[in-house]
């Protein structure tokens, strides 16, 4: 078979492959880019697409943090604006619920606010609370305390508890009386606890402040604290002495030296001051002419 002529049969010499290639250039090659294109979307805009809820919510939470810390950044310049109010409260705060157990002080507390009352303190002690920082935020200092006394004394005790800054909290009294020359005498027990905050030194800045320093309640909660009683150990009164057998003797003492003439006694009775004669005085000399 002869090729030659079978493809001068068919004309091949007058087909235009320009035409073809031309073809190819503007259809395929643009069909093709165009599945390219397809392909990186699906690749690599669909991901995308699927993390906006994510982002959205993202961005939410950064907007609700930017307007947390503005209200935050106005109220400490707020508290910045009363600093010295602000001072006042917190160390009412810190007398009332104190960052640790402070227990010698706690302990001569409770002895100073039995003795004021009245009451004799037969035995003080106190134990590590049961309660646990994780509870709640704090923990709490057991107190074992026994005192005898009438029961007006025992009310003047409790209501010396409940007015101190130091929060004290009564957890059981059991007591038994019996009768004494000066009425009915009790021996009471106490069980008492003292909380105390579990502090931490991590410092969070995005934390709000969700105190009202201008809310009627907090004042209300400011003015109450300020006027407990703070029982400073530090500078403990001396008591009066009330000794009878002591004082009747110097009484008597005193009351016979003025007897005797002398205001203040002690042996000036027999020898009286004489008063002492005034000196002249001499009447200045001033030279001059005389009118």
């Amino acid at each position: 078979m002869d090729l030659g002529k079978d493809l001068k049969g068919y004309n091949v010499e007058k087909v235009n492959f320009s035409s073809i290639i031309g073809f190819f250039v503007n259809f395929l090659v643009p069909l093709a880019c165009l599945l390219i294109t397809a392909g990186l979307a699906f690749i690599v805009l669909l991901p995308s697409y699927r993390e906006i809820p994510s982002l959205e919510n993202t961005l939410q939470i950064e907007e609700n943090l930017a307007v947390q810390l503005e209200t935050k950044a106005s109220t400490l310049l707020n508290m910045v604006d009363i600093r010295d109010t602000m001072e006042d409260y917190t160390v009412a705060v810190d007398l009332a619920l104190t960052s640790e157990p402070k227990i010698p002080e706690l302990l001569s507390q409770v002895d100073r606010m039995a003795g004021e009352s009245g009451m004799e303190v037969t035995s003080l002690s106190y134990s590590r609370g049961s309660r646990s920082a994780s509870d709640d935020g704090y923990n709490d200092v057991g107190i074992a305390l026994t005192t005898s006394g009438t029961f007006p004394r025992l009310l003047d005790f409790m209501a010396r508890i409940e007015r101190a800054s130091r929060l004290v909290l009564v957890d059981d009294i059991r007591y038994s009386s019996k009768r004494e020359d000066e009425g009915i005498v009790m021996s009471i027990n106490y069980r008492l606890h003292s909380p105390y905050l579990s502090v931490t030194s991590d410092a969070v800045t995005d934390e709000p402040i969700l105190l009202d320093i201008f809310s009627q309640e907090f004042l209300d909660d400011m003015e109450t604290l300020q006027k407990l009683t703070y029982y400073d150990i530090s500078q403990v009164e001396a008591e009066p002495f009330d000794d009878p057998a002591f004082e009747q003797p110097l009484l008597n003492d005193l009351e016979e030296d003025q007897e005797n003439g002398s205001p203040f006694g002690g042996g000036f009775a027999d020898e009286p001051d004489e008063p002492a004669e005034p000196e002249p005085i001499e009447e200045p000399v001033i030279d001059g002419p005389e009118f």
